[in-house]
């Protein structure tokens, strides 16, 4: 640039260069948060500021009366080779699940094996992982997918589930839920600095690496739950402990209700819990459901944002602005 100057102007030639170093800056700026916006950031390029990977979901309501009656599912743009699709984040779901009408792009399968849902028992397909990706996010093809028929949980929600994104996508990843903005954002674990996360609450992770909450108190008793965005209900006890719990009047307003499951459709009790408490969060008149597991549904976390760090057993909890009607309440853990 200089040789196009008179040799007098090397003042200007270097306010040029800065001139250009800025606007140049500026603009990278602006492409790098274009990229955040649409969820285009390559993978392996985070730090502890800016995440891998950020996608939009339907952002959850701000009333806690309306919550348990408004919760829905969290969907993830994906591709299975060329092909696109939609799928449901599911941290209660032991592998990732493709539609079965996606097992063409799957070559051959390796097996068949028992597979547990939140009512029944069922046998599922195993396949070697596809050229998956979520987003601009590779799925590890070290990690088998199952291949399941997905059209009723279609037909229920009233549009294309074309998989289930499960447990499997947490190892390695810091995963923040932020309900108000209707934002998840996903962070290399080796890059996460927990920071202003939150409340952290310990977690232990099972065999099979799904997620628990050990120590949540109902009542006056401690119990372990699933922690499982896959399921729109607020908390789900074990049938044994919902019976028992409801003889002893901890659970009143008994009914009945129908849900979806990969399974099919069941009925289920249902009822109220008059208290119950995460580390110092109390919660009360909490709706819960009969099902095979205690577990803990996405109307239920939506009450906060959620930060998910299962590499370093730990979830982290900052309570959500739910207005007159909040109902989560630091208490004394003394």
């Amino acid at each position: 640039m200089a040789r196009w100057l008179p040799s007098n102007s090397k003042t200007h030639a270097v306010f040029g260069v800065l001139v250009l170093a800025v606007l140049g800056a500026l603009v990278l700026t602006q492409l790098y948060e274009l990229a955040k916006r649409q969820g285009m950031l390559p993978s392996g390029q985070s730090t502890p500021w800016h995440p891998i990977a950020e996608f939009a979901f339907e952002p959850f309501e701000k009333d806690s009366q309306l919550i348990e009656k408004d919760s829905h599912l969290i969907f993830l743009p994906g591709t299975i080779g060329s092909v696109s699709g939609s799928f449901i984040f599911d941290t209660g779901a032991s592998h990732h699940v493709l539609d079965r009408r996606h097992e063409p792009l799957l070559g051959k399968r390796i097996s068949s094996e028992p597979a547990n849902t939140s009512d029944v028992p069922i046998t599922v397909d195993v396949f070697n992982a596809p050229n998956l990706h979520i987003g601009p996010l590779a799925i590890n093809r070290d990690t088998p997918v199952v291949v399941s028929e997905l059209a009723h949980i279609s037909a229920a929600l009233g549009r294309d589930v074309d998989g289930i994104l499960g447990a499997p996508f947490l190892r390695d990843r810091v995963i923040t839920l932020d309900f108000d903005r209707g934002v998840m954002r996903v962070v290399h674990s080796a890059d996460a600095t927990p920071g202003s996360w939150g409340v952290p609450l310990q977690l232990r992770v099972d065999s099979n690496g799904l997620p628990h909450l050990p120590e949540v108190t109902v009542g006056t008793e401690t119990m372990s739950f699933l922690i499982d965005t896959g399921m729109t209900a607020s908390i789900s006890l074990a049938t044994s402990e919902f019976e028992r719990l409801a003889s002893q009047g901890v659970i009143t307003d008994l009914d009945t209700s129908h849900s979806e499951t990969a399974s099919g459709k069941v009925d289920a009790r249902w009822g109220r819990i008059e208290t119950i408490r995460l580390g110092p969060f109390e919660h009360h008149s909490v709706r819960v459901i009969e099902a095979r597991l205690n577990t803990i549904g996405i109307a239920f976390l939506s009450r906060f944002q959620v930060t998910l760090d299962v590499t370093r057993r730990r979830m982290y909890l900052t309570p959500r602005d739910l207005g007159a009607n909040e109902i989560s309440e630091p208490v004394s853990t003394d």
